[in-house]
């Protein structure tokens, strides 16, 4: 460039261009925020103490699957027979049904994490201001929360599975007989995930504090099934199975496993006008559908809480 020579630049008039980035569909950025919150819920970026109790919840699910998985090739190796308990002849639908108290566990301490933490900090607004609508920012906190017990319960139960097969003495073989049992396997987990998970989101949107949403997560559960217990030994009737909402999700598990069977109870009989004795009865359960109705009713229930709960600060 010589000293009386100008520089030369050019200037394009791109006019008005819209943003193309990663978020650029409004279900694409309601993804992205439910995928962050599944992995908080996992504990990435959390504390070392919460991590420490995600870990020890997973070693506790890992006893629970070796314990079946031994225990039911011991059963297969004996060959069965008729004493043989149903937990060991389908040693996946027990699997479910022992770790009821592991995802109740979970469900207190992912969902009032992903939900309290943001109206304590007051962050709940700053969603809003997308602009998001409550039900989409409840969607994604639901989701993220299901997911999270939903991996924990299948995650396992699959683990299982593919175990036995291995261990069969010819795997596809073993797949091919078992194909109902796979699907039922497939079906109970998020059943389980979506009945703790809504539930917990329910309770948890009454409260600021991670502390009491988890007690109340918890102790809810307790009490209705200790009263359920207690109405049993005293009273006998069948309809007092009803009072249980736990038991609700996992009657529809033993419904997909074919596994719905009577439950033997100890009730107190009035044998005389003063003479009260403790005996043992069958009660059978009710239809799946009646299991089902009430599963879906808790779940109804727990997201139109939440949602009202949330619709109330937004306005």
């Amino acid at each position: 460039m010589t000293q009386h020579q100008q520089p030369e630049g050019k200037i394009y008039d791109l006019g008005y261009r819209p943003y193309e980035g990663r978020y650029v569909a409004r279900w694409a950025a309601i993804l992205g925020l439910m995928m962050e919150d599944l992995r908080r819920a996992l504990g990435a970026g959390k504390s070392g103490k919460y991590k420490v109790l995600v870990l020890l919840v997973l070693m506790i699910e890992l006893g629970i699957f070796l314990f079946f998985l031994l225990t039911s090739q011991l059963a297969d190796a004996f060959g069965g027979g008729p004493g043989i308990p149903s937990w060991l002849v389908n040693p996946f639908s027990g699997f479910y049904s022992s770790i009821g108290l592991v995802l109740l566990l979970l469900s207190a301490l992912i969902v009032p994490d992903l939900v309290c933490n943001d109206r304590r900090y007051r962050v709940y607004p700053l969603y809003l201001a997308r602009p998001l609508y409550v039900h989409e920012y409840l969607l994604m906190k639901g989701l993220a929360g299901i997911g999270g017990l939903t991996l924990f319960a299948l995650g396992p139960a699959l683990l299982l599975f593919v175990g036995k097969a291995f261990l069969a003495p010819d795997a596809l073989l073993y797949v091919r007989e078992h194909l109902r049992d796979l699907g039922a396997l497939l079906a109970a987990g998020p059943v389980l995930g979506i009945f703790y998970g809504s539930l917990a989101l329910g309770i948890s949107s009454l409260t600021s504090s991670r502390t009491y949403a988890a007690g109340a997560i918890i102790g809810l559960l307790f009490l209705l099934g200790l009263v359920s217990g207690m109405l049993l030994f005293l009273v006998g009737e069948r309809w007092v199975l009803l009072v249980d909402v736990e038991d609700y999700a996992h009657q529809v598990k033993n419904a997909l496993f074919g596994l719905m069977e009577p439950i033997e109870v100890s009730v107190m009989v009035q044998i005389e006008e003063d003479v009260v004795r403790e005996e043992g009865v069958r009660l059978e359960p009710y239809s799946p559908w009646v299991y089902g109705l009430g599963t879906a009713w808790v779940v109804a229930v727990s997201w139109a809480a939440a949602w009202l709960r949330f619709r109330k600060e937004a306005l």
